[in-house]
Parts: C-alpha cells; sequence; structure tokens
C-alpha cells in the first residue's frame, strides 16, 4: 500500500466570445465532449475546464497539443431557435479518420471508421456529430462511413484540419 498520486489533465482555452458566455461550473462543448468550466477568465478571454480519466479514456481530447484548434458550443437556452440535429456532448464513440478526399468546389469527403457498436447506428442521409459538428451522413460501407463537408463548415470549424489517422469524437443522432 502508498499514497495515490492523482493528476488532473487541464485544459485552457482562448476564445473570447465563449468565455463571455461562460460561467464557473457552466457547460461547454468542446470538440463535441461537454465539459464543465472550472475557471473563467473573460478578461483574458479563455476558461480552463478538468478532464476525468473516463472523459480522457472515451473522447480524443487526450491527443489534443497546446495550440491546436477546437470545436466550441455553449448550450442553447430556453427561446433559442433550434435547428438541425441537436449535439448533446455525449461522446458514444471515438473514430478514426482513414482518408480525406478533395471534392469539386473546394468540398472534402471525409471517410471515419468508427467502432462496429457506432457504425451499427448510422445510416445514409443521418445525422452524426464529428468533434461536435452535426453532418449529414453520406455514405455507409461495412467498416466506415463518410460526410461530406463544403467550404462554409470547413470556414467555421476545425474539420478542415482533419487528416487520415486522426482520432475524432462521435454522437449518434
Amino acid at each position: 500500500r502508498g499514497p495515490v498520486s492523482i493528476t488532473v489533465p487541464r485544459l485552457v482555452v482562448k476564445a473570447p466570445k465563449t468565455a463571455a458566455g461562460l460561467s464557473a461550473g457552466g457547460s461547454v462543448n468542446i470538440n463535441g465532449a461537454c465539459l464543465s468550466a472550472v475557471r473563467v477568465d473573460r478578461a483574458a478571454g479563455r476558461f480552463g475546464v478538468e478532464l476525468s480519466a473516463e472523459t480522457a479514456t472515451r473522447s480524443a481530447l487526450a491527443d489534443l497539443a497546446a495550440g491546436a484548434r477546437v470545436n466550441l458550443e455553449l448550450p442553447l437556452r430556453v427561446g433559442d431557435a433550434l435547428d438541425g440535429h441537436l449535439v448533446q456532448g455525449h461522446t458514444d464513440a471515438i473514430g478514426k479518420v482513414t482518408k480525406v478526399d478533395a471534392e469539386p468546389g473546394g468540398s472534402l469527403r471525409v471517410w471515419i471508421r468508427p467502432p462496429r457498436r457506432f457504425l451499427d447506428e448510422i445510416v445514409a442521409k443521418g445525422s452524426v456529430a464529428v468533434d461536435g459538428v452535426s453532418l449529414t451522413v453520406a455514405e455507409v460501407l461495412t467498416d466506415r462511413f463518410s460526410v461530406a463537408l463544403i467550404p462554409l463548415t470547413l470556414a467555421a470549424t476545425t474539420l478542415s484540419d482533419l487528416r487520415a489517422e486522426q482520432r475524432v469524437n462521435l454522437e449518434s443522432d
């Protein structure tokens, strides 16, 4: 027997607009994982969250390096407009990007291999969230699925950074 040492990984995110709408203890979706802000510094435009061992194991957040860009979303408030797929922030699985292909008009086709249990929940033209971004499933094969990313999505999210072998957080509809 002996003392246990626990280190809690902390992420600090510089995002003035998000920090302005957040308070300590408030929820924030980071790359598709719902987390609680433990510290908010509105003046500096940043906030911090702590990753539990469970979150680090069940999401791709532990893969982030300093300076990485992330997708952020604050919770809806009563009265906010609803449009499209609601992302809960409960990561259902981690997938691996297998291929990224350029398509006409500046779009990308991204292929993702998820665990089998998750793939069984995916249908073509259904919704899926990839790193917290709501998307329409373009195609489903026996071991992977694809999404088509239009220029607007590429400009407004971090999905333009996706590369083969990268792990991503997935949430089914």
